[in-house]
């Protein structure tokens, strides 16, 4: 879980400079001074750069699927998988796990939230 959230949070990190990388090398000029028509094709770039990770991490996982003997990809049994979340769910230290994972993620929105109200309402840049 830890290779998980941590491989998350770099690939989002990662993502997310690549982006204002686009973003400043479109606006020739300082973000302040640029007019709505330079910053939306700079947006542009950066939701078109964003559309082509995600159409190839598409692509990679479609070539990646595991598949059966006549080329069809493997189908899990949801009854199978049912029974495997059940025996799961009685095991006292997953419970912990998910108290951890979910403040973890509660307190990661609420510094959203902090943010947006920096934003909107103190009027912060």
């Amino acid at each position: 879980m830890g290779y998980l959230d941590g491989g998350r949070g770099i690939v989002a990190a990662l993502i997310g400079s690549v982006s204002v990388f686009i973003f400043s090398v479109i606006i020739k000029t300082d973000i302040n001074s640029a007019n709505l028509i330079e910053r939306q094709e700079a947006f542009r770039y950066v939701i078109l750069f964003s559309s082509f990770i995600i159409s190839l991490i598409g692509l990679l996982v479609l070539l990646y699927m595991e598949t059966n003997e006549e080329g069809q990809i493997k189908q899990i049994s949801s009854m199978n998988s049912l029974t495997k979340i059940k025996s799961v769910l009685k095991i006292q230290t997953v419970w912990l796990l998910m108290i951890i994972i979910m403040s973890a993620y509660v307190g990661y929105k609420i510094t959203n939230i902090y943010s947006l109200y920096a934003s909107d309402v103190m009027l912060y840049d």
